[in-house]
């Protein structure tokens, strides 16, 4: 079994911070009920409800610190049982600097891994219908090539070069709040956590997400891929009914990118990790002829959801980071000191199966 070190001083100055921020906000909090209900009074609601969502914030920070005490009980303990001096064992501090990326496993079932390394490519060979690519058809039940996603190019156009100037006091600053903030909401909103502190590393290197549990997160983007699937399956049914097949038939089949967005209704998490983002449909259809005169067409469809986006900061926004207004503008001036660096979120689902009829 591999042990992993934790660095105990670290953990419960992690822990201390959170404790001391709870406290900031928890005064804040009572400063912005008053405000509320003066807001409430002349009628301003959507400042009203800024407020509130800082009463979230609070909450949030208050299970942060709870999950935080736990693994610092359970550390305590494993050290009092082994005798052994943790502090000093190899550790991953939970402060700067920041911890390395890994690959995130939730998005990575040993299905998805073994279809290889994802890229982007032509679309498939063969027909388009309404924006879907389908592949000459193989006859029978079988296993087809499965084509990669299609080529795809960011909309979004980075504002400012990536070290065009020496970082200065206030840079540097502003990394710390904005950092700080990342780890303050590591447990709360990870996927954002996690992509928040790649852009601070300013390495600039693609980094995989979980795209399953993305779906999983949000059914109103699972509805939309829904949609998307039976698009292709209906380009795959047309394509065999005008070849005139008489058995089964399968395709390769490829959707172009779609838009869509996720809102702070749907999931802070994923509303801060990408917003809005592109995905498209990859995969194999079966198409069934009909029984009869009066039948139907069937699929069998096998899929998996390739997903990109461009993790940049869109000039003439603001967040609220800690109590704190920090505006788009401010946050890519980091990228423009050096001390931050845009890229692009990329992965895909794990494969999933559908059935249906046109």
């Amino acid at each position: 079994m591999a042990h992993v070190g934790v660095n105990i001083p670290a953990l419960r100055d992690h822990v201390e911070a959170l404790r001391r921020l709870e406290v900031v906000l928890l005064a804040v909090a009572a400063r912005l009920q008053s405000l509320a209900c003066d807001l409430r009074l002349a009628g301003h609601v959507p400042d009203v409800t800024r407020c509130l969502e800082r009463g979230d914030l609070y909450l949030q920070v208050v299970e942060a610190r709870r999950q935080a005490e736990e693994v610092l009980t359970r550390a305590e303990a494993i050290a009092r049982d082994q005798g052994v001096s943790w502090a000093t064992a190899a550790v991953t501090p939970l402060v700067f600097p920041l911890p390395p990326i890994v690959p995130d496993e939730r998005s990575m079932s040993r299905a998805t891994r073994s279809l290889g390394p994802v890229g982007d490519a032509p679309g498939t060979e063969g027909e388009t219908y309404s924006g879907v690519s389908v592949s000459d058809g193989v006859p029978g039940m079988v296993c087809v090539e499965w084509p990669e996603a299609p080529a795809w190019t960011s909309d979004d156009s980075d504002s400012g070069q990536y070290g065009s100037r020496a970082p200065n006091p206030g840079d540097i600053a502003m990394w710390e709040v904005v950092a700080t903030a990342a780890q303050a909401v590591c447990l709360v909103w990870p996927d954002a956590a996690r992509n928040l502190m790649h852009y601070l590393r300013g390495v600039g290197s693609d980094l995989e997400q979980a795209v399953d549990s993305m779906v999983e997160d949000m059914p109103a983007f699972e509805a939309t891929i829904g949609i998307a699937e039976s698009v292709v399956a209906t380009a795959a049914v047309e394509r065999a009914r005008a070849e005139g097949v008489t058995g089964p038939t399968t395709y390769a089949v490829n959707s172009d990118w779609t838009t869509f967005y996720a809102t702070p209704e749907m999931s802070r998490n994923w509303y801060y990790a990408t917003g809005g983002f592109s995905f498209s449909v990859s995969g194999q259809v079966v198409v069934y002829p009909p029984d009869s005169l009066e039948g139907k067409w069937r699929y069998e469809w096998s899929r998996v959801v390739n997903y990109r986006d461009r993790y940049n900061w869109d000039l003439g926004k603001s967040t609220e980071i800690l109590g704190m207004t920090v505006t788009d503008e401010q946050v890519n001036e980091l990228r423009e000191a050096g001390l931050a660096q845009n890229f692009t979120l990329v992965w895909r689902s794990s494969p999933r199966g559908s059935s249906g009829e046109v």
